[in-house]
Order: structure tokens, then sequence, then C-alpha cells
């Protein structure tokens, strides 16, 4: 009666380990990871050299939009129109 449970439990026990990741596979995620990261900062980086440019573009328009006279509260007719 012990033989059929047993070997149902090491038939299982075998899925199980073929199911799980191996070392090498590990290795490769996490190098996919560490990539991944390594784009991502990059992006990030990206995205605060724009955001400085769009803020430095604000800047310049900011007289032509806002002529002098004018503080920012109030806007002329220019700066209303979209």
């Amino acid at each position: 009666m012990s033989g059929p449970p047993e070997s149902l439990i090491l038939q299982i026990l075998r899925e199980m380990r073929a199911e799980l990741a191996s070392k090498a596979d590990l290795n490769v995620l996490r190098a996919e990871v560490t990539e991944l990261r390594s784009e991502l900062s990059d992006v990030k980086f990206d995205m605060r050299s724009l955001r400085a440019g769009v803020a430095s573009d604000l800047l310049s328009i900011h007289p032509i939009c806002c002529p002098s006279g004018e503080n920012g509260a109030t806007r002329s007719s220019a700066c209303a129109e979209p």
C-alpha cells in the first residue's frame, strides 16, 4: 500500500523540481533586471533634461507673451489666446 502513494509523491516532487527556475535562469533574469534598471535611469535623466528645457523655453517665451510692465498675475491678450 505504501508503493503507489510513494511513487505519486516522487512524481509530484519531480514535476515541482522541473518547474522551478534553475540558477542559470535566475542569473539571466538578474541580468535583465539590471539592464532594465539602467535603461530606466537613462529615461529618468532624459525626462529631467527635457523638463529643464521646457522650463527654459517658457522663461524665454515669457517676455514675448507678457510685455514689460505686466507682472505674472496679469497676462496680455496674447497670453490668454491659445
